[in-house]
């Protein structure tokens, strides 16, 4: 009987094991939910369903992406690198894992990435075209090369695909993504003319102005007669100072679509800077003919006046540009012709409002040094 008993013993032991492991794997189950519903919470309720179960690969790679939100690149690093040896029997999966690892790495680590993920997927697209970039950023154009022709060997159909990633990221502001994906498209798609004007912007967004020049005279080569990409290029080349070939390509803008606004804005802006006042007038007036909500020709209008000396006619076309869309930069400029108009604690309370909306690091350096002025004692 003695024997009987424990035998019976055993598999009650066992039962009471395996009902405590059901509650622990559910309440990690839970928690993940939970964190996926609540990103602000989502590193901390990850943390206790790691500790729960650490065989699962799922809660390491949301952790990996909550932690990359927050800019801790390095925990990212280690979720990641956690979570791939669980997903052995998962290699698609595997392999997108070291993609997302190799994104975060320096070029020696992503490499090693990036090959791990093609021997477990020698046709990954997206792997090859992230090494053939890795490669002729480090200066190895032959072997970049040879990623980018197997790329375009196995990638049909994958041009529109990084077109439509590039996009959405486009408009979520993430721009470095969204440079990225339009270039790779662009190996895939060298004609793509979409991905070519997608590429300028994202590049002009990023303040890589020569980037953005170039991207765009590539799409203007693909459509020589659109006057919506002149506009484009002639604000990137206005934006480096290039005045004399911006004005080339506003001009060209106007003589291919005389109704377009921002083609006359833009004009208007060249020939202020080519000392060219009166042309410059004539321009602004054309184009808030056409419309009259046009922010780059009122406001540079406004700044025109403002060089003119034209201080009261400055201050009430500004006041309109920002009745239209307020910026930084319109309520700096404001704050400067009341500064000039002698209103001392007005324009410090204006360019303090500059300030408390500027979001660019070398603006906000100029608007600090007209507020030093305007705090100034009046002479």
């Amino acid at each position: 009987m003695g024997a009987l008993i424990r035998l019976l013993a055993v598999p009650s032991v066992l039962w009471i094991v395996s009902c405590a492991a059901v509650p622990a794997a559910q309440e990690a189950d839970d928690l993940y939910r939970e964190a996926l519903e609540h990103p602000a919470r989502a590193r901390e309720l990850l943390d206790r369903a790691v500790a729960l179960d650490p065989s699962r690969p799922e809660f390491f790679t949301l952790r990996a992406r909550t932690c990359l939100a927050s800019g801790r690149l390095a925990d990212a690093v280690r979720d990641y690198g956690a979570a791939i040896p669980l997903l052995e029997r998962r290699p698609a999966e595997r392999a997108a894992i070291h993609l997302a690892r190799a994104l975060l790495r320096d070029p020696d680590g992503a490499e090693e990435d990036l090959a791990a993920a093609l021997a477990l997927f020698p046709d990954y697209v997206e792997v090859l075209l992230e090494r053939a970039r890795l490669r002729r950023l480090g200066h190895r154009p032959i072997e970049a090369g040879e990623d980018e022709a197997h790329a375009c060997r196995v990638g049909a159909g994958f041009a529109a695909r990084f077109h439509n990633e590039g996009v959405l990221a486009l408009n979520q502001g993430r721009f470095e993504e969204a440079e990225r994906a339009f270039g790779f498209a662009l190996v895939l798609d060298p004609v793509f003319a979409d991905a070519h004007v997608a590429l300028g912007r994202a590049a002009f967004e990023r303040r890589r102005f020569a980037a953005a020049t170039e991207a765009l005279g590539r799409a203007i080569s693909l459509r020589p007669r659109d006057a919506e990409l002149r506009v484009h290029r002639g604000n990137a080349l206005f934006a480096q100072s290039l005045h004399a070939p911006a004005l080339d390509d506003f001009k060209v803008a106007v003589d291919l679509d005389p109704t377009l606004p921002p083609a006359w804005a833009g004009l208007g802006m060249s020939r202020a800077r080519m000392k060219d006042p009166a042309g410059a007038q004539e321009a602004f007036a054309r184009a808030l003919e056409l419309d009259r909500g046009c922010y780059p020709a009122r406001l540079n209008l406004g700044l025109l006046l403002h060089e003119l000396g034209r201080l009261e006619e400055a201050e009430r076309e500004i006041l309109l540009a920002l009745a239209i869309f307020t910026t930084a930069e319109g309520v700096q400029s404001l704050g400067r012709v009341v500064l000039d108009r002698g209103d001392r604690p007005r324009a410090t309370g204006i360019l303090e409002k500059a300030l408390t909306i500027c979001r660019d690091a070398a603006l906000r350096g100029s608007i600090e040094a007209d507020l030093l002025r305007a705090r100034e004692p009046a002479p």
